[in-house]
């Protein structure tokens, strides 16, 4: 309780004093007027999966869930989105349907309307990603890799996307945002609509000549009730596996976390950019199936940072990733559920190295050749994978905004 009160109290304070210097020429920068259409996929290679088909995608110590799916073998449309987005005056709002990493089925994966209440101020609401960093919202199309961020598949089930409401203001450099959410996506799970999942997150831009930099930090409180692994059940068509005695996690969740940004335009030919991201999850509370039941503390640290270098239309990329995992499991039944669920920290922390080369032929049109030392589910693999990235614009109307 005094955790969510300091969530709330933060929060509060932070958009209220944002919101009193609203007179300011801070401004968000909203869509285009009238309706446009983005279509977006991604087309690839793989050597390896990182597991059969057959099997279920577990990084060892974690409790998984959410979208948080592997890669396939061999040849595969890894994404596919269709994005209509409207504006008319202060509203707008826009939608995405299609599919993501390593699903097999089409879904409606954003609903958002908007309004800017101020030109520093907005709210908005629906189905949506959070915003409490950068990286959340981006699906793997719209990276320099063609994997999702390990810290993402262990902490947020891929992306923590949920139903709820966003207020955002800024002034100058300094963004803030509180975000409520009904609790029904991973790592939450609620059933009673006053234990919303909630977080609140700020960032400051700044400008150094031809140099952008961007820190930030957020917090993230939620519960769980009877949260299980469904990514393998009925209504998720992502294999052939089928969870016959599904556990399930009961408490508190947890989450704090910073990241930076840096890029810099060097001159007219060649660019370098980095970013990084370090997060923590703790999750207190009980685990059961059938037949058992056992207390669980668990606490999951994730680092990861990107280096690239750019020259013209080409990208070289490198991403170093990292889990540090330490889970206790107490009761008579402790044992045969960490057996289960995998709990027992691995051998070696997971991670993973990534290498990655891109050519971009239009502005719409690139490819992506990558090499990545994976060793995520406890057994090292070297995965390549080569492929096209298309993203752009099929429709557009109206003007754009003064």
């Amino acid at each position: 309780m005094i955790k969510r009160q300091w969530t709330y109290s933060f929060a509060l304070t932070a958009l209220c004093s944002t919101q009193a210097l609203s007179h300011t020429d801070s401004e968000w920068l909203l869509p285009e007027d009238g309706l446009s259409v983005d279509f977006q996929a991604s087309l690839s290679y793989r050597n390896e999966a990182l597991v059969k088909s057959s099997e279920v995608y577990r990084i060892p110590g974690t409790l998984m869930g959410g979208e948080a799916l592997p890669s396939k073998k061999g040849l595969s449309v890894d994404e596919v989105f269709l994005v209509p987005t409207f504006r008319l005056h202060e509203t707008y709002g826009f939608m995405k349907i299609g599919r993501h990493l390593g699903s097999d089925e089409l879904e409606l994966d954003h609903v958002l309307v908007g309004h800017r209440v101020l030109p520093n101020l907005v709210i908005e609401g629906g189905k949506m990603a959070s915003a409490m960093t950068p990286f959340n919202g981006q699906h793997v199309l719209e990276t320099n890799f063609t994997t999702r961020r390990l810290v993402y598949d262990a902490l947020w089930g891929g992306q923590l996307n949920d139903e709820g409401i966003r207020l955002k203001a800024k002034f100058f450099g300094l963004e803030t945002g509180v975000e409520l959410w009904k609790g029904d996506s991973f790592p939450a799970r609620q059933k009673e609509s006053d234990k919303s999942a909630v977080d609140v997150y700020m960032r400051y831009h700044a400008a150094f000549g031809d140099s952008l930099l961007t820190i930030g930090a957020f917090a993230y409180e939620a519960k769980a009730e009877l949260r299980d692994d469904d990514r393998y059940t009925a209504g998720h068509s992502h294999g052939s596996t089928l969870v016959v005695d599904p556990s399930y996690f009961s408490g508190d969740v947890s989450t704090q976390g910073a990241h930076v940004l840096y890029t810099n335009q060097l001159n007219s030919d060649w660019s370098v950019a980095a970013e990084g991201e370090i997060a923590q999850m703790k999750q207190n509370g009980r685990l059961t199936d059938a037949t058992h039941d056992a207390a669980f503390d668990s606490r999951i640290l994730g680092l990861w940072g990107d280096a690239s270098l750019g020259y013209r239309d080409e990208t070289l990329s490198f991403r170093s990733e990292r889990l540090k995992i330490q889970n206790d499991v107490y009761g008579s039944a402790a044992l045969v559920l960490s057996d289960k669920l995998g709990l027992a920290d691995a051998d070696d922390d997971p991670y993973r190295y990534s290498l990655s080369y891109k050519h971009r032929f239009t502005p719409m049109l690139l490819s992506r050749i990558e090499w990545s030392k994976d060793s995520t589910t406890g057994d090292k693999k070297d995965v390549f994978t080569a492929g096209f990235v298309f993203n752009g614009p099929l429709y557009a109307s109206g003007s754009p905004k003064e």
